[in-house]
């Protein structure tokens, strides 16, 4: 994740479905954000702000408010850490991971310090999203990617009364076939999976409970079901 793209059309369906998330399942007490920050760069293809062409979370006008201001800040100005302070106005807790400094950049020859830090307690009552800039391992992994050891690693402090939400972009490739893919590479962590996506992003959803899962099932169908000309579920 970059800061330069705080506050753009992906945001706006990431916050969004959080906050629906947090609202209706109660045992979760607080959401924890597990940023994987890199540094901006002068790229414009993930710069979609057009609040007409996006997919999701539209309706939430709050939101829509609080991320255009947000958009509305020079790139330079852009500070991600500003979503903890929406969250607490609509009665949800939220810790941001780390990122004292807006400029503590995650790198890759650290990343086991990073995550270690994130394991440190057992991870009760949370919904804890991890932001990586592209998304799971590929073959040749950088800062932008967050591996398979890292989410086994976290899923292993994972209480069960908690979720893991990881967000993923689609590559170049059959949507249907890249998912199934993924979705086989995680079921070696564990078989309660969800998932929802629209055409250029995934949130996959990991949990050890069936009930939190059967929870999470309903509350992305419902979503789904208010948003069915742009998001899917499998």
């Amino acid at each position: 994740m970059k800061n330069q793209y705080f506050g753009d059309n992906k945001d706006l369906f990431k916050y969004d479905l959080i906050e629906k998330v947090m609202l209706h399942i109660k045992v979760f007490k607080k959401f924890i954000f597990v940023p994987m920050l890199t540094r901006d760069d002068n790229r414009k293809d993930g710069n979609d702000r057009d609040r007409n062409k996006a997919r999701a979370g539209v309706k939430n006008d709050k939101l829509v408010k609080f991320l255009d201001e947000a958009s509305a800040l020079k790139k330079e100005e852009r500070d991600f850490r500003k979503i903890k302070d929406y969250f607490s106005k609509q009665g949800i807790r939220a810790e941001i991971h780390g990122y004292a400094d807006k400029k503590d950049y995650f790198e890759h020859s650290s990343r086991s310090v990073y995550f270690d830090s994130v394991t440190k307690r057992p991870i009760q009552e949370t919904l804890l999203f991890i932001d990586p800039d592209n998304g799971l391992e590929i073959r040749r992994n950088r800062e932008r990617h967050l591996l398979h050891s890292e989410v086994r690693q976290i899923y292993k402090k994972l209480g069960n009364n908690s979720a893991i939400m990881i967000i993923q972009f689609f590559p170049r490739e059959d949507h249907s076939q890249y998912i199934k893919r993924r979705l086989s590479e995680l079921k070696e962590i564990t078989s309660n999976l969800a998932l929802i996506h629209d055409s250029k992003i995934i949130f996959f959803f990991l949990t050890k409970s069936i009930a939190i899962k059967a929870r999470l099932d309903k509350i992305l169908d419902d979503y789904q079901e208010g948003h069915q000309d742009t998001i899917s579920r499998e």
